[in-house]
């Protein structure tokens, strides 16, 4: 645990929970990965929409995988 991956993952926006500030993206391979709304650039959390292209980079943390970016957009 805590091993950074470091690269860049392409993924859609699966769930949002505005009111806590958080989400899920679902990536290219189905991976889940949480994300905190502290963690993305350019945009605010009410500005997603479940379905929006994300780029983001990803950690192994206490509870699976977590976004440490994330970018709304896509390569």
């Amino acid at each position: 645990s805590g091993a950074t991956v470091d690269s860049r993952f392409s993924g859609i926006i699966r769930k949002i929970v505005p009111d806590e500030a958080y989400g899920f993206i679902v990536t290219d391979d189905k991976l889940d990965v949480f994300f905190h709304a502290n963690t993305l650039k350019d945009a605010a959390i009410h500005d997603l929409s479940e379905g929006d292209e994300v780029l983001f980079a990803m950690e192994e943390g206490d509870k699976g995988l977590q976004a440490t970016w994330v970018k709304v957009g896509h390569a």
